[in-house]
């Protein structure tokens, strides 16, 4: 088979390797290469009502699931992966891990979800980088579990700076009074999966579950990409 130049530059500006490990040929219409795949091992998290997703919230914030795909591990092809997900504008990757994890939730009765909302960007962060990685990885799950992504329903009105480095005292006091419910009734009455990257402290999430909590007659379950410190 002849390659045209076209094509050939194509190869050489944008190889389709791993998006993993930068090493190896990715397999096709995935993001990693089978090598990867063997090796970053999904978490039974939801399988289980009782694990050490839940465990971060209990006495905190009243849930009726939590999961995540991964343990994350510093300096793992995790870490790429959600590094290139949130600073390279590979959206690919967002949309990828969300349809594996919607995959998993899929064979879950108790993951009878109604709605999926990622947790909100502030608009002028979401601008700057394009999108919001949270939004993409619940498209993908919301495309499985044949639900709907909500994107507007629950925002974030004032700006803060980055959670790194933060003490868990600090993260709290950071995200404190920084979310809105702008539709109360689109999302009353539902089973909402909240969604977002990584998991260290769980303050962020924790300050979303305690104002959708205000809404009557809901449930909220969770479900992130990674836990830090699994």
């Amino acid at each position: 088979m002849l390659f045209s130049p076209l094509q050939f530059l194509g190869d050489l500006l944008y190889p389709d390797l791993c998006l993993a490990c930068d090493t190896n040929k990715k397999m096709p219409a995935d993001i990693w290469c089978a090598s990867c795949a063997y090796k970053v091992s999904i978490a039974d998290y939801y399988q289980y009502p009782n694990n050490k997703v839940m465990e971060r919230f209990y006495g905190k914030i009243e849930l009726h699931r939590a999961m995540t795909l991964f343990n994350f591990a510093k300096g793992g092809y995790l870490q790429n992966l959600v590094h290139k997900l949130k600073y390279d504008n590979r959206p690919e990757i967002g949309i990828a891990l969300g349809k594996l994890c919607g995959g998993l939730l899929a064979t879950q009765a108790d993951y009878d979800i109604d709605v999926v909302v990622p947790v909100p960007m502030h608009p002028e962060k979401e601008f700057k980088r394009g999108y919001n990685q949270a939004t993409l990885f619940g498209k993908g799950i919301a495309e499985m579990l044949n639900c709907r992504l909500s994107t507007r329903d629950f925002i974030k009105t004032k700006a803060t700076v980055t959670q790194t480095a933060k003490s868990r005292a600090e993260r709290l006091e950071n995200v404190k009074d920084v979310f809105y419910i702008a539709n109360e009734a689109a999302l009353s009455g539902k089973h909402i999966l909240l969604v977002d990257d990584v998991i260290t402290t769980g303050a962020t999430l924790e300050a979303c579950v305690d104002m959708l909590n205000k809404i009557p007659n809901i449930r909220i379950s969770i479900a992130c990409i990674a836990l830090a410190g699994g």
